[in-house]
C-alpha cells in the first residue's frame, strides 16, 4: 500500500514538473522569439538608413528616379544600385513578413516606400525589366505589382514635393 503511495505522489510530482517544465519552454520560446524579431528589425533599419546615406552621398540617387535623358552611365550605375538595393531590401523585409518575424503593421509601414520610389513611368520600366529577367521573388513581384496598380504613375513636379515638403 505504501509503494502504491509513493508511485501516486511520484507520478504527480513528475506531471507537475513537466508542466512546469512546459511553461519554462514557452516563455524562454517567447523572449527568443521577440530577440530574433528585435534583430531583424534592426537589421532592417540599418539597411534603410544605408540607402539614405547613398541617397545623400549621390542625390543622383534621388533626382534621376524622373529618368532624365541627360543621365551620365555613372549617374545611371549609382541609381540603378541604390534602387536596387532599395528593392532587395523590401523584399527580404516582405519575406521576413511572410515568415512571420516582422508583424503586420511593420511591413505595411516598409511597403509604403515602394509607390514613391517606382514613381515614375522611368522607374517602372526598371522594375519590368528586372522582373523580366526573374530578380526578384515571384509573391513579392506580385505584392509589388498590386502595389503599383494601386499606385499609378504620378512624377513629382519638384525636388521639394518629391522629398515631402511641398503638398502633393
Amino acid at each position: 500500500m505504501k509503494l502504491e503511495k509513493l508511485s501516486a505522489w511520484a507520478e504527480l510530482v513528475s506531471a507537475i514538473a513537466i508542466v512546469v517544465t512546459l511553461g519554462y519552454l514557452a516563455v524562454q520560446t517567447q523572449q527568443n522569439t521577440e530577440a530574433v524579431q528585435a534583430g531583424v528589425r534592426q537589421a532592417m533599419l540599418q539597411n534603410d538608413l544605408a540607402l539614405i546615406r547613398q541617397i545623400t552621398d549621390y542625390p543622383i540617387t534621388f533626382t534621376g528616379r524622373a529618368g532624365d535623358p541627360e543621365l551620365s552611365d555613372a549617374d545611371l550605375v549609382r541609381l540603378h544600385a541604390n534602387i536596387l538595393s532599395f528593392m532587395c531590401t523590401r523584399e527580404n523585409q516582405f519575406i521576413q513578413y511572410q515568415s512571420g518575424v516582422v508583424d503586420e503593421r511593420s511591413w505595411s509601414t516598409y511597403q509604403a516606400a515602394i509607390p514613391s520610389v517606382l514613381s515614375s513611368d522611368f522607374m517602372r520600366s526598371w522594375w519590368r525589366n528586372r522582373v523580366a529577367r526573374g530578380e526578384f521573388d515571384e509573391r513579392f513581384v506580385a505584392t509589388v505589382n498590386k502595389i503599383l496598380e494601386e499606385n499609378p504613375v504620378r512624377p513629382a513636379t519638384s525636388v521639394r514635393e518629391s522629398l515631402g515638403f511641398d503638398p502633393l
